[in-house]
């Protein structure tokens, strides 16, 4: 049974980027760092779950006008696995209110989860997620987005740049929306799962 929470108060920085995507999961040239084949990463996850059945999945939690979820390091989902679906209602309206004007509601998909130091390891990683909206009590794909580890000397192991996997499907005030991710030491289905985070928050325009 899902659990409703009301979200309160900004939320924190991530630490992982994204790259958006339709349903032909089209990546920004200034987001690719680090990302050998992309198609072969899109077979990959979406031989690891369906669009089709996570959308009929039952949520393992739903918040009211923003996320704000950490998942267990490891889980699945009969008919979405090693992957949990994360719903929200009322998206803005029951959120807390915008800090000042200019701001807008994003939602991000980050990387929770120990980082290796080793930098192949550190290529492994694996971050993906599908956007759903209702339509008429049905959850459509919007968007799928993922990121590749990509290790940076001196710095270290990210999953993607600094501000989280981001969807860039404008996503409607009241409206209904299911986030279906995973994270993985690696982008094929036999590969343990690892702590992700869904967040909304405001930021300037």
């Amino acid at each position: 049974m899902s659990r409703t929470h009301a979200v309160v108060g900004c939320l924190f920085a991530s630490m992982v980027a994204m790259a958006a995507t339709g349903c032909a999961v089209e990546m920004q040239d200034d987001e690719v760092d680090g990302v050998d084949s992309l198609d072969e990463d899109v077979a990959e996850v979406e031989q690891a779950y369906s669009e089709a059945t996570c959308a009929t999945v039952a949520p393992v939690t739903t918040y009211i006008g923003g996320y704000n979820y950490y998942s267990p390091q490891t889980y699945t989902t009969a008919g979405c696995y090693k992957s949990l679906a994360v719903d929200v209602v009322g998206y803005e309206a029951g959120f807390t209110p915008a800090p000042g004007p200019n701001h807008e509601l994003n939602t991000y998909v980050d990387w929770a989860d120990t980082l290796p130091t080793d930098p192949e390891a550190c290529r492994d990683l694996f971050l993906a997620a599908t956007l759903y909206y209702e339509d008429d009590g049905v959850m459509v794909p919007a968007e799928m987005a993922q990121r590749r580890g990509n290790y940076v000397n001196g710095v270290g192991c990210n999953v993607g740049l600094s501000y989280g996997l981001k969807f860039y499907t404008p996503m409607v005030a009241t409206h209904s929306y299911r986030v279906v991710a995973t994270a993985r030491t690696g982008n094929g289905s036999s590969f343990p799962t690892r702590k992700f985070r869904i967040r909304t928050v405001w930021e300037p325009i």
